[in-house]
């Protein structure tokens, strides 16, 4: 995995332990 989409993929998980799955959105990950 690139350094790049390894760094979305911990923001992306990050937020849907914070937020849970429905309340974060694509454009909060990006």
């Amino acid at each position: 995995m690139s350094q790049k989409k390894q760094d979305i993929v911990s923001v992306a998980e990050r937020l849907f332990y914070e937020y849970g799955f429905k309340g974060v959105g694509l454009k909060q990950i990006i």
